[in-house]
C-alpha cells in the first residue's frame, strides 16, 4: 500500500541531521509515511528526452521510475537536501528533476503539499539559495510549500574526522571512526525539533483536508 506521505533524504551520511529532521517531521504527521533515502537508490539524471510526454512513464531504466510511482501516490512530502558548494547537493537536484515525468498529459504533482528541510550554515547565504532552488521546483510542478526547517550539518569531516581546516587525513583514522565522531557531533536544538513538530502538524492538516475534500 502506498504511503500518505513521503520522505526524501539527499543526505549520504548514515543518520545525519537532515534524516533525523525528516524523521521528526515525518512522525509528528501522525500519518503513515515512508522514508527514502537517496543514496540508497540507483538514481541517474534526467535526459531531457521527452519519452515521459505521452504516459507520464520516464524511460531511464533505474530507480527512478520506483520513486516516481511512489511520488505519485504520495499526498504530501518531506524532501532535505544539504549545501554542497553552495548550491543544493546533487542528489537531490537529481530526484527533483526526476519528477518532471510527472509533469505532462496529467499533472501528477499539482496540488501536492511539501515541507523542506535545509541542511546548511544559516550565515553564509546558502540558506537563501537552497530555498530559493526548491521553491523554483514546487513553483513549477504547482506543489504547495508549506515551510522550511533549517538545520545544521555535522561539523566534522566525514571522510577523515577533522575539522573543515585539515588537509591531509592523519594516518590510521578509520571511516567507522569518523562516522562515529560525526554522529556524536551533530545535534539538532530543542528550538529545531519545536519547529519540526510544527511542520508535521501543518503537513497533516494539508493532507488530512485533501483527503476530506476528495471523500
Amino acid at each position: 500500500m502506498a504511503a500518505t506521505i513521503l520522505g526524501i533524504s539527499g543526505s549520504p551520511v548514515v543518520e545525519s541531521n537532515t534524516d533525523r529532521a525528516i524523521r521528526e517531521i515525518l512522525e509528528h504527521t501522525g500519518l503513515d509515511y515512508e522514508f527514502i533515502k537517496l543514496s540508497n537508490f540507483h538514481l541517474e539524471p534526467c535526459r531531457a528526452c521527452l519519452g515521459c510526454t505521452d504516459d507520464n512513464s520516464c524511460q531511464i531504466y533505474d530507480n527512478g521510475r520506483l520513486l516516481a510511482e511512489k511520488f505519485a501516490s504520495a499526498k504530501g512530502f518531506v524532501i532535505g537536501g544539504y549545501s554542497s558548494y553552495g548550491s543544493l547537493d546533487s542528489r537531490t537536484k537529481m530526484f527533483m528533476e526526476r519528477m518532471f515525468c510527472l509533469r505532462h498529459v496529467r499533472s501528477k504533482n499539482r496540488g501536492k503539499v511539501g515541507v523542506c528541510v535545509i541542511t546548511a550554515e544559516s550565515d553564509t547565504g546558502e540558506v537563501d539559495l537552497l530555498q530559493q532552488q526548491f521553491n523554483l521546483w514546487m513553483d513549477a510542478e504547482e506543489i504547495t510549500n508549506l515551510g522550511t526547517l533549517v538545520v545544521p550539518g555535522d561539523t566534522s569531516c566525514i571522510r577523515c574526522g577533522h575539522t573543515r581546516q585539515c588537509v591531509t587525513p592523519e594516518p590510521g583514522i578509520s571511516l567507522q571512526a569518523a562516522s562515529a565522531i560525526a554522529l556524536h557531533e551533530a545535534r539538532l536544538e530543542p528550538t529545531v525539533m519545536a519547529s519540526a513538530a510544527e511542520l508535521g502538524a501543518k503537513l497533516r492538516d494539508a493532507v488530512t483536508a485533501q483527503l476530506a475534500e476528495a471523500n
